[in-house]
């Protein structure tokens, strides 16, 4: 009996872990706080929920009738994701017939969008495959020279975002740069990068025709705050071949854009 009994605690007790380890969705709650869970439910409460259970076929998303519908890992034809777990998924009829289908992933937050084509798409713009849709968020705006240990506090955590948008200037000239992981297999900022801008200076005297050179290594300090880590600064006068190398820098920072 004893031992029947520690069996079935023990049971108890892997079944709870599992249920805690689990994404919190609207089927498993996990250890979602109470304000989270209505959230949530407030989310999912006028979509149809697509059955997943053990006896439940798998479902083809190009199939789903127009609605909003809440659905989970028996649904197929999903674009690839991190995190498959749980979908909110839109569906509705537009030209000729043919239906516009609209996907987040719950877990993520992110979302694509694609068109199932049927009848004359002489007129029709649409993507053939799944097209991931992004927002962009303002994380941080100012007009900041850059200097060796400056620090940037964002207003959102780094990890929520894909990539960042750095618009800049050096002297009169303007640029933008975005950061991410280059790999298709993984999103998201990389711990430590740089990027670079570059100045030509032209005033039509002997002495003053040079071009600058201006590099930015920056790396991820918690949750949203980046460290100006190091700087290079080049100049190449080419009138007299003279090259000068130091740290200080001619970027000047005014926005910091999230894109998720």
């Amino acid at each position: 009996m004893a031992e029947k009994k520690d069996a079935k605690l023990l049971s108890r007790s892997m079944k709870d872990l599992k249920n805690k380890t689990l994404l919190a969705t609207n089927q498993n709650a996990g250890l979602m706080p109470p304000g989270d869970k209505r959230t949530l439910d407030s989310i999912t409460k006028y979509r149809t929920g697509i059955p997943n259970g053990k006896d439940d076929p798998e479902k083809d998303v190009m199939d789903i009738k127009p609605g909003f519908w809440v659905g989970w890992q028996n649904i197929t034809g999903m674009p690839k994701t991190l995190e498959p777990y749980e979908w909110l998924i839109d569906v509705q009829r537009i030209q000729n017939g043919s239906k516009k289908i609209e996907v987040t992933d719950m877990a993520t937050g992110a979302t694509w969008k694609k068109i199932v084509v049927t009848g004359d798409t002489s007129n029709l713009i649409y993507p053939r495959d799944w097209q991931r849709v992004y927002s962009e968020t303002t994380l941080w705006e100012g007009d900041l020279i850059l200097t060796e240990g400056a620090k940037l506090t964002l207003i959102d955590k780094i990890k929520h975002f894909d990539s960042l948008i750095f618009e800049y200037r050096n002297h009169s000239n303007y640029g933008s740069t975005r950061v991410h992981v280059a790999d298709n297999s993984i999103d998201g900022v990389p711990d430590e990068f740089s990027f670079g801008s570059m100045n030509v200076a032209d005033t039509f005297t002997d002495d003053m025709i040079f071009v600058e050179f201006d590099e930015v290594h920056m790396k991820q300090d918690g949750n949203n705050v980046l460290d100006v880590s190091q700087l290079s600064h080049i100049t190449v006068n080419f009138h007299n071949g003279v090259t000068t190398v130091d740290n200080k820098s001619q970027v000047i920072l005014s926005e910091i854009i999230g894109v998720r």
